[in-house]
C-alpha cells in the first residue's frame, strides 16, 4: 500500500472525509483514483457521499475503505426547532442507507466522549436522549415491541476518567450482547472553522477516537469489534494553528493586491508555519478552539441527531412519534 498523502493530514489530520477530499482533488484534476464522489441537495442543505473503493483510494485519502456521507446545512446551528425536520429526515435517510439492519436486528449505540467537557460531550448528550428497548424485548410482552428494534445504550466515558480503553469496553459488551451493529456518536475536529456546527458525517468505516486532536486511541471498526460499526460525528473544535495560518494567508493576499503595494510579501509557507509553531509553543504545539456558545450548539445538534437515530433505527416509526421516544 502506498504512503498516505501527507497533505491529507493537514494540521489536524482531517476527521472529515469531505475535507480530505477537497485537499487532494486538485492534484488529480478533480478525480481521485479509487474514490467516488456524489452530491445532492435537500431543502436546507446538501448531502455528499464519498466512497473509498480500494487501497489506492485509501492511500490517497488517508481514510479506510468505506462510505462517508456528509450532511451540510446552515440551519443546523439554528436553535429554532421548527426548522429541524428537513435536516432530521436527510440525516435519517443517510443512516438508513448505511445501517446494516433487518427488522429483527439489534443495535448497540455508544455515546463516545467526555460528558464533563462540553465540546466533547456530543455522544453522551445524544445517547442520554435515546430510548433503550432491550429490556422490553427481554422482559416485556411481545406486543410491546411491535415496530421497534432491540436497542442498547452505553456511555463508556474516556480513558482519563475510567482507566479503560473505550474499545475494550465496547468489545466486552459486544461479546455479551451480540448486537448486529454498533453505532457510535462522537465529536470531531475540523480543519476549517467554517464547518463548525453545520456539518454531520456518517461512515461505515468505524472511528478512531481522538485522532483529530492527536490523542490516538484504539480503533473501533468491524475488524476490531467483530460487527459492523457505523459512526456519526460532528466537528465541534478546530486547531488554533489553522486559524492563525488562514489569517496570515489572508493578510498576505491583501498586501499583494494589485495597486496596493509594489513589494512582494515575503511570508512563505515555511515562515507561516514557524509563526504558528512559535505562538502555540506554550500550549505544547497544539491548541483547540471552540465557539463561546458551544454548550447551546452541542445541545441543539444532539437533539437533531437523537431524532434522526430514533427515526432510522425503529422500522415503523412515524416522524410525529419521535418526541415520545426521546428523553
Amino acid at each position: 500500500m502506498k504512503q498516505i498523502n501527507p497533505k491529507v493530514r493537514g494540521y489536524l489530520g482531517p476527521d472529515l472525509a469531505i475535507e480530505a477530499h477537497a485537499l487532494i482533488k486538485e492534484e488529480h484534476e478533480g478525480e481521485i483514483p479509487g474514490v467516488s464522489f456524489a452530491k445532492t441537495e435537500f431543502e436546507l442543505g446538501t448531502t455528499t457521499t464519498i466512497k473509498v473503493l480500494n487501497e489506492e483510494g485509501a492511500a490517497a485519502m488517508g481514510k479506510p475503505l468505506g462510505t462517508y456521507i456528509t450532511i451540510e446545512a446552515k440551519k443546523l446551528s439554528d436553535t429554532d426547532r421548527s426548522e429541524h425536520q428537513p435536516i432530521v429526515l436527510a440525516l435519517a435517510q443517510a443512516l438508513k442507507e448505511i445501517l446494516p439492519l433487518k427488522n429483527n436486528s439489534s443495535v448497540l449505540i455508544a455515546g463516545l466522549g467526555n460528558a464533563r467537557a462540553i465540546p466533547d460531550a456530543l455522544g453522551p448528550m445524544v445517547v442520554n436522549r435515546l430510548l433503550a428497548t432491550r429490556h422490553i424485548f427481554l422482559y416485556g410482552e411481545p406486543n410491546m415491541t411491535e415496530g421497534l428494534r432491540n436497542v442498547s445504550l452505553i456511555v463508556p466515558g474516556v480513558t482519563g476518567v475510567t482507566g479503560l480503553e473505550t474499545a475494550e469496553i465496547l468489545k466486552g459488551l459486544i461479546g455479551q450482547l451480540k448486537p448486529d451493529c454498533l453505532l457510535c456518536i462522537d465529536a470531531l475536529a475540523a480543519s476549517d472553522f467554517s464547518r463548525l456546527h453545520n456539518t454531520i458525517q456518517l461512515t461505515d468505516a468505524g472511528i478512531h477516537p481522538g485522532s483529530g486532536i492527536g490523542n490516538m486511541r484504539r480503533q473501533i471498526n468491524q475488524d476490531t469489534m467483530g460487527v459492523p460499526v457505523i459512526a456519526i460525528g460532528v466537528p465541534t473544535v478546530v486547531d488554533a494553528g489553522v486559524i492563525v495560518k488562514k489569517a496570515l494567508t489572508a493578510a498576505q493576499e491583501d498586501f499583494e493586491r494589485p495597486g496596493k503595494n509594489n513589494m512582494p510579501c515575503l511570508i512563505t509557507e515555511q515562515r507561516r508555519q514557524a509563526i504558528v509553531d512559535q505562538i502555540l509553543e506554550p500550549f505544547g504545539g497544539r491548541l483547540m478552539v471552540t465557539p463561546k456558545d458551544i454548550d447551546e450548539q452541542v445541545d441543539h445538534i444532539a437533539q437533531i441527531i437523537a431524532k434522526a437515530v430514533t427515526f432510522s433505527v425503529h422500522p415503523e416509526m412515524e416522524y410525529d412519534e419521535i418526541e415520545y421516544f426521546l428523553h
